[in-house]
């Protein structure tokens, strides 16, 4: 595979679409991670746990110019700092320090060959290759065959922006999209769902200059394929703003990510340790094993969003069930215990 029309030119070997296994393999060689009792891999991701919006820029350039809605969330970079950014990008990559080599993975984000499209991930991390590999959606041989990418993304977690003041960024922490040229940098931060995510914000810039509506929801039909439904899901009830408050309370002091996406997000350092879980993406239980729920359970206490979609825990003693509701200008919150609750609870 040849990466030099990018300028990336030695960085050793390049492991195009390895599998799942292969990667699995090769991140707990590297010392990148370990599996679980059921076969998941676990990583951690340093401090950053969640996005970080506030490193996240757009270049402004002729070509989106007049097509982004620049503001707080939408934030303009200048092409001289995205070049220097991305020479530096270049440098770390083709220094080849820990003579690893570089993981690509190719694939396309959309099911629709009408509308989809071919994205490109380099890392040096195979489980940040494993997640590109999962998110989005694996060529067969023959699309591979003449595979050309319409987006690039460079993951080049490992470096960090010592001059980030003078570049107007936020931190040494940055997450850069050239729309004109077709590529995203990251460094600084290991979260793998700045990947994620970006992809779905360039998707959203594209498709409507295509007449395609983006929207953030799940699509239904009925038996016989009629009749569509779209679920956007109940958001805003109040979920994650509870799990917060229990958060602050057990001792954390820092910033909680929704885990809507991540599904698990873990703090070692409250008392007692607390695994936040989202369920809301599961299309069912067995997932869990997947996931390795219990590994992350043992010795801590777990927040549970959408419980339902896990199997629910209402079973488990030490349970303590809460569901929000909207009512008038605030919330109901109706609260139930297991046994191990009982006489504790008025």
């Amino acid at each position: 595979m040849d990466l030099k029309q990018i300028g990336l030119e030695s960085v050793g070997t390049v492991r195009r679409n390895l599998s799942s296994e292969e990667l699995t393999k090769r991140a707990v060689e590297l010392g990148e991670g370990r599996v679980g009792m059921n076969g998941a891999l676990m990583v951690d991701t340093g401090k950053y746990t969640g996005r970080s919006p506030k490193d996240r820029f757009i270049v402004d350039e002729p070509s989106c110019r007049e097509n982004i809605w620049w503001g707080d969330v939408n934030r303009p970079l200048s092409e001289e700092v995205f070049d220097r950014l991305y020479s530096k990008v270049l440098e770390y990559y083709n220094a080849n320090e820990d003579n690893a080599g570089v993981l690509l993975f190719d694939g396309f984000s959309g099911d629709d060959a009408r509308s989809y499209m071919p994205v490109r991930f380099i890392a040096k991390k195979a489980w940040q290759a494993i997640f590109a590999n999962n998110m989005f959606i694996r060529p067969s041989n023959g699309q591979l065959a003449d595979f050309s990418p319409q987006f690039t993304t460079i993951n080049a977690s490992g470096m960090v922006d010592d001059s980030w003041e003078m570049n107007g960024l936020n931190s040494e922490t940055f997450i850069i999209f050239h729309l004109g040229k077709g590529v995203a940098i990251i460094g600084g931060t290991e979260y793998g769902g700045e990947m994620k995510k970006g992809i779905f914000s360039i998707m959203n810039y594209h498709l409507p200059l295509q007449g395609i509506l983006t929207m953030h929801c799940a699509a239904n039909v009925d038996r016989e394929g009629e009749n569509p439904a779209l679920f956007f899901g109940l958001s805003g009830t109040g979920k994650t703003t509870l799990s917060r408050a229990i958060l602050a309370a057990a001792g954390h002091a820092g910033e909680v990510p929704s885990p809507t996406f991540t599904i698990i997000e873990t703090y070692a350092r409250t008392d007692p340790p607390i695994v936040h879980a989202d369920f809301y993406r599961l299309d069912d239980p067995s997932e869990l094993e997947e996931i390795g729920l219990e590994d992350y359970r043992e010795g801590a206490a777990l927040l549970a969003e959408w419980p339902d979609r896990a199997g629910g825990f209402a079973h488990e003693p030490a349970c303590l069930s809460v569901e929000l509701e909207n009512g008038g200008e605030g919330r109901r919150a109706i609260v139930e215990g297991g046994s191990a609750w009982h006489g504790r609870m008025p």
